[in-house]
């Protein structure tokens, strides 16, 4: 457990002001606009911040206490991804993975071995080679593979998959948040985009102006979340649900989540498996009557709760299905036209789902 009560006074008309405890297991994400703090938060924590105000405390232990560290930054246990990857250029690949191995004290349950991380981040054609021969990505993985070898005690990872192509990074965030569900330490995760840490974070934190805006579970502040986004068109709800049948005739998946289903492509995941699934907005139509002869196979009932005025032409509105929530963006004249308020019952036409992973 990692417990901040910090303040710091960094730039001019800039101060990083926050409390906030982050559990053990578990990604936590945290997510705000350029300039908002997220990188000095880490920081901070990683003791690089010599005018540091406050408290940071490991399981009970201060490693800074008002303005005095009290434990050196190298002796914290941490593995540390920068937003460059700093890595030693005099160094191969292979060298860089394993020269922090030499301050590990001991090595964590569930924490990978170096095989592992070479085999999942793609690193074996690589191990030879120097800094300087290697891609911005590729430099991105083997510091990636440096921290996550280091670390003891926290996981820092700013920005860490950003030069990343987006097949690689799809498949080394899906190994990240399995990783994750074993290897019990604190994890924070810094991105500007909200549907990586969709993809892989327990709890989300949203930063703006060095404070902390919004804090505490990923599912139900996902709802939240719009709001802090850079663009309306990057909203979206996300789901939890679970295999039930398989359609290997039209090369479809069903999934219950709660009292309704949905239809996507076919997944490679036995009936039983809970995955967690993201809809944009901008992809969910809304009817006052069930529609009938449409393409469209994922119809689902609910109820408006929420409706969020985006700009002068477009709502976000809120509906209920069960226990879960999705978000549709129409328009200011759509809204008018069907009369749309809190409390009323009305259908959703779900055109598009993207599966972001498998949530055990």
């Amino acid at each position: 457990m990692l417990q901040l009560d910090i303040k710091l006074d960094h730039q001019q008309n800039f101060t990083l002001d926050l409390s906030y405890t982050f559990q053990s297991g578990g990604i936590t994400g945290i997510f705000g606009p350029s300039g908002s703090g997220k990188s000095t938060l880490l920081n901070c924590i990683a003791g690089l911040e010599p005018e540091l105000n406050g408290a940071v405390i490991y399981n009970n232990c201060y490693w800074h206490n008002q303005q005095q560290a009290l434990t050196k930054n190298y002796l914290r246990g941490l593995g540390y991804v920068f937003q460059q990857p700093r890595l030693f250029p005099h160094l191969d690949c292979l060298a860089n993975l394993t020269f922090s191995q030499r301050w590990r004290s001991s090595i964590s349950t569930g924490s990978p071995d170096i095989d592992e991380v070479i085999h999942e981040l793609g690193l074996s054609p690589l191990l030879s080679l120097y800094p300087n021969q290697l891609s911005g990505g590729q430099r991105q993985k083997v510091a990636l593979g440096r921290a996550l070898l280091s670390a003891e005690s926290v996981l820092l990872m700013d920005e860490p998959l950003s030069a990343v192509d987006q097949q690689s990074k799809q498949q080394i965030t899906a190994w990240l948040y399995q990783l994750s569900q074993r290897w019990p330490i604190p994890w924070l995760y810094v991105s500007h985009e909200i549907n990586e840490l969709y993809r892989i974070a327990r709890e989300l934190v949203v930063m703006s102006s060095g404070q902390i805006q919004l804090a505490g579970d990923l599912l139900t502040l996902s709802q939240q979340a719009h709001q802090f986004l850079s663009s309306p068109a990057d909203a979206g709800a996300l789901l939890v649900g679970t295999v039930v049948n398989h359609d290997d005739h039209y090369g479809l998946t069903q999934l219950d989540i709660g009292p309704q289903s949905l239809l996507v492509e076919r997944l490679p995941f036995n009936c039983g498996c809970p995955v967690r699934l993201q809809v944009p907005a901008r992809d969910v139509s809304l009817s006052l009557a069930r529609p009938e002869g449409s393409s469209i196979l994922n119809i689902l009932h609910g109820t408006i709760t929420e409706l969020t005025p985006l700009s002068s032409h477009s709502v976000l509105v809120q509906v209920t299905c069960g226990e879960q929530h999705i978000l549709s963006r129409i328009t200011q004249k759509s809204k008018d036209q069907l009369k749309l308020c809190n409390g009323m019952p009305v259908y959703l036409q779900v055109k598009s789902i993207a599966l972001l992973n498998q949530t055990v």
